[in-house]
């Protein structure tokens, strides 16, 4: 008997690779840093709220653990760090916490604000004339990216 893949079979198999590999947050995108590696998920939210006068921008990052001695219990605050220009933003869940066993993902929604005063940086922030850089720090170990945001183009610093 022969074994025949039509293309409806080899469609759907694709699809299902697509999707488990977009699920797993393990794509070509990781960047190691210290025991962990970290994915940018999806592209990042912004937008100006003119109810509280406050600008937000809102990345989506998986952490996952790939050795396997460690746990992370960290606070958002304490892992992620973000700066445009000389500015530090606030992030609205600095408190949030990261809890991590090595081997698993977890994914990190941070929300950082910037203040009526700010508008300006926002604007260059959405127009990417102006890249925002978040710093990561993992195991003791940091690493920084610049992030511009209206092409979702991720550079690691250094």
């Amino acid at each position: 008997m022969v074994n025949e893949i039509t293309r409806r079979k080899f469609i759907k198999g694709a699809a299902a690779v697509a999707i488990a590999v977009s699920l797993s947050g393990c794509g070509d995108t990781g960047y190691d840093v210290g025991e962990f590696r970290i994915y940018f998920a999806g592209k990042p939210a912004y937008g100006w709220m003119d109810s509280d006068n406050t600008g937000f921008v809102r990345l989506n990052i998986n952490v996952k653990g790939i050795k396997n001695t460690l746990t992370l219990n960290r606070s958002f605050g304490e892992v992620f760090q973000a700066k445009a220009q000389d500015k530090t933003l606030e992030l609205e869940n600095r408190n949030s916490k990261i809890n991590i066993l090595q081997g698993l993902t977890q994914n990190c929604t941070l929300t950082f604000k910037l203040n009526a005063e700010d508008r300006e940086l926002y604007n260059a922030l959405c127009a990417g004339e102006e890249p925002l850089l978040l710093t990561v720090t993992l195991s003791a170990q940091s690493r920084q990216f610049a992030l511009v945001l209206p092409e979702n183009k991720v550079v690691p610093q250094g």
